[in-house]
Order: C-alpha cells, then sequence, then structure tokens
C-alpha cells in the first residue's frame, strides 16, 4: 500500500541567492513567508527614500496583507513562490 504526504515548499530569491524550505501545512508556509517580510521590512525599508510606513504600522497587518505590501516594495530585488507537492512512499 502507498502512502502519500502534501508538502508545501516556500522559495524566496532575494540579493543573497535563494532560501527554500518544506513545510507540513500550507499554514505554516504562509506564516513562514510573513516572518521573512517582517524581518527584513525594515532592513529594507530604511535603506529606500520611499518608505512607506513604520515598523509598527508594518507589522500591525494580517499576514497577507504584509507579504504583498513587503514584495510589492521589494518587486525589483526580491520574489516568492508558494507551492504543494504530494510526495509518496
Amino acid at each position: 500500500m502507498t502512502s502519500h504526504i502534501t508538502v508545501y515548499t516556500m522559495t524566496i530569491d532575494h540579493k543573497h541567492g535563494t532560501d527554500t524550505r518544506v513545510f507540513r501545512t500550507q499554514e505554516a508556509a504562509h506564516e513562514a513567508l510573513a516572518r521573512w517580510a517582517r524581518e527584513w521590512w525594515i532592513v529594507e525599508q530604511g535603506s529606500s527614500s520611499n518608505a512607506r510606513m513604520t515598523l509598527e504600522e508594518f507589522n500591525a497587518l494580517p499576514d497577507a496583507e504584509a507579504i504583498e505590501v513587503y514584495f510589492n516594495f521589494m518587486a525589483d530585488r526580491e520574489c516568492y513562490c508558494l507551492d504543494s507537492a504530494i510526495l509518496e512512499g
């Protein structure tokens, strides 16, 4: 009997390379992406003259909005992909 499991991947291409992580749930992958956005917001925004909001304002955003705002702001430097795969064994 073959069993299977669905895993979720988060890949971020950024100025230092590519980070790929695997998660058991889609929610966990989404939360990790939001953590990335929150962690790097102040660093990346601080180096730009196009500052849009303070760290406090950014951290108050729901995860989905924080991800959208961050990656729109970083569109010329970073991108991400959330995907799923079924592993059989």
